[in-house]
């Protein structure tokens, strides 16, 4: 999922989710194709599916058009495609804010990247959780060569200078104690062209790449307090108690509160269904701890919970720490806080009722 992206200083005290705007938006999926095989990503296997042809793509775009300003072209990778250009251009044609999530590999064709720019492409979120080219290698299963192209992207990306980038980088077990060097790699070579950078959490089915959340705890909160860098932060699937005094930069929350709406088209290629609500329905039963924690009514993701249930290291922590401020500080009025406490309750209590929520 994409975001409008804007600039404001690195001092923790005020990176907070105004950076970002959320709005409605779709996302297509139109190629089963990509040059990485990476060990967690959430699409999967993508057999039964197709290469949408140009023309049907076009028609998801008309489509998207009625409906939202922008649209988000997904994976697997959506930059092999011949006619990537062409497809950006009818977008752009058709007034919508074309994005991109990506691997950014092709884009070390500077050719090409120029073209998808002029042809409209105003805003990408690329993938870079890599520290070095070992880590590169475990996770993507690619060669060496993989990782000089990618960096040489980055490299024309910053060169350009028309395009911001929301720099993803996936929280795992791979470099969860070099979060740091992942995050210094991709500034020396992006350098002012990163707008954002958002840390998710990495959720896997294999209990050996699950990161618990002692281990988020003990990697995240020193990196978030000596945050040094002039582009902000924002954070996906963390339990609220894995970064204590970093709750307001929780993306989730923004979405849900504000009731934006991503649809897609991952499930059936050739029309849009909602993508977002997961997090609510996933935060519907919580743990005991979580039962008596104060921000229980605005803190959605706690799968990391459930992947090693019987870690010691892997347990909630309860906070008596006021949700009015984490919300006034996640950019919500103060006049509203109460309407949006209730709110949010009301859509939990609807999710357990079987309602949409």
């Amino acid at each position: 999922m994409m975001e409008q992206l804007g600039k404001m200083p690195a001092d923790l005290s005020k990176i907070d989710s105004s950076v970002v705007v959320f709005d409605d938006h779709f996302a297509i999926n139109s190629s089963t194709r990509c040059q990485h095989r990476c060990v967690y990503c959430f699409e999967g296997e993508r057999d039964g599916y197709r290469e949408i042809p140009t023309n049907d793509v076009i028609e998801l775009l008309k489509q998207a058009a009625t409906k939202v300003k922008a649209v988000v072209f997904m994976g697997a990778e959506a930059t092999l495609r011949s006619d990537f250009a062409e497809i950006v251009a009818a977008g752009t044609a058709l007034g919508l804010e074309m994005r991109l999530s990506t691997n950014a590999l092709r884009f070390s064709d500077n050719e090409f990247l120029k073209a998808t720019i002029d042809a409209g492409l105003k805003a990408v979120e690329l993938s870079f959780p890599y520290p070095d080219v070992e880590v590169y290698k475990a996770i993507t299963g690619a060669k060496e060569t993989g990782f000089q192209m990618l960096l040489q992207a980055l490299d024309n990306i910053r060169l350009d200078g028309r395009m911001g980038c929301n720099v993803n980088v996936v929280v795992s077990s791979f470099n969860i104690d070099r979060l740091d060097a992942v995050i210094d790699l991709a500034a020396q070579h992006l350098g002012s062209a990163i707008a954002l950078l958002t840390l998710k959490r990495c959720q896997d089915n294999e209990p050996s790449r699950v990161v618990t959340a002692t281990q988020l705890r003990d990697a995240l909160i020193p990196l978030l307090s000596g945050w040094r860098h002039s582009f902000p932060v924002i954070l996906r699937g963390f339990p609220m108690c894995t970064v204590p005094g970093f709750e307001h930069l929780d993306a989730d929350l923004v979405y849900i509160r504000q009731g934006v709406t991503v649809s897609d088209n991952f499930q059936r290629q050739d029309e849009f269904m909602s993508m977002y609500g997961h997090a609510v329905a996933a935060s519907a039963n919580p743990l005991p701890e979580c039962k008596i924690c104060s921000l229980r009514d605005i803190c959605y993701s706690r799968q990391v919970f459930r992947e090693k249930p019987n870690d010691p290291g892997n347990l909630p922590i309860s906070s008596s720490k006021d949700p009015r401020q984490v919300l006034v500080a996640n950019r919500t009025d103060p006049k509203d806080v109460e309407l949006t406490i209730s709110r949010l309750i009301a859509g939990k209590e609807a999710v357990l009722a079987g309602k949409q929520s």
